[in-house]
């Protein structure tokens, strides 16, 4: 049942995190679950790791129907194999994603020779110059004897912040890791 002539629905905000043995058609089942319960998907992040998917979705979803939806992806989850958590988010209105002025988006990429602590030293490179990583993905692309590790992260990064400096230091961790490290701007693209 819809909200009445002239009023909106009220909704809820909620992050719905999906954990279960990789198989074909898991996003299918997920996605058309929500789809049949008038949930809106407004950003999806999934991976797969040693076999096993891991998605992050944030949900608008009706409040009326929330605790039906819950109860409903228990049962539905049983069936597929599928763990799920759900964490309500404290808006219930649309917001738009704040831009901050006088930031830019830019990816740090880097691939080489699997070592540990790859992640850790380059972020903590760029948390000593205050950077924001918004995404990150990393997988071991070969294994064997001389495994190649890859990490893409996207940094925001203020424009007060002097590029040739990173870059430089950026270039050091790069010869003291043996690593190939780059730093790009993100061009915008507007639709």
């Amino acid at each position: 049942m819809g909200a009445p002539p002239g009023m909106k629905a009220k909704t809820t905000l909620a992050l719905l995190t999906v954990i279960g043995k990789d198989k074909p058609g898991i996003i299918a089942k997920v996605t058309g679950f929500l789809f049949q319960h008038r949930a809106n998907l407004e950003d999806i992040s999934m991976t797969v790791l040693e076999g096993e998917l891991a998605m992050f979705l944030i949900v608008r979803l009706p409040l009326h129907q929330f605790s039906d939806i819950q109860k409903n992806l228990l049962e539905f989850g049983k069936l597929w194999g599928l763990t799920f958590f759900w964490k309500g988010l404290n808006f219930i209105r649309p917001q738009k994603p704040r831009r901050q002025s006088g930031v830019e988006k830019f990816i740090v990429s880097s691939i080489g020779p699997d070592q540990t602590g790859i992640v850790c030293r380059i972020s903590r490179l760029l948390a000593r110059f205050k950077l924001n990583i918004t995404d990150l993905n990393s997988k071991i692309l070969s294994y064997g004897r001389k495994p190649v590790y890859t990490l893409v992260l996207e940094v925001d990064i203020p424009q007060r912040i002097p590029i040739r400096k990173l870059e430089k230091e950026l270039a050091g961790l790069s010869r003291r890791l043996h690593l190939d490290i780059s730093l790009k701007r993100v061009e915008n693209v507007e639709f």
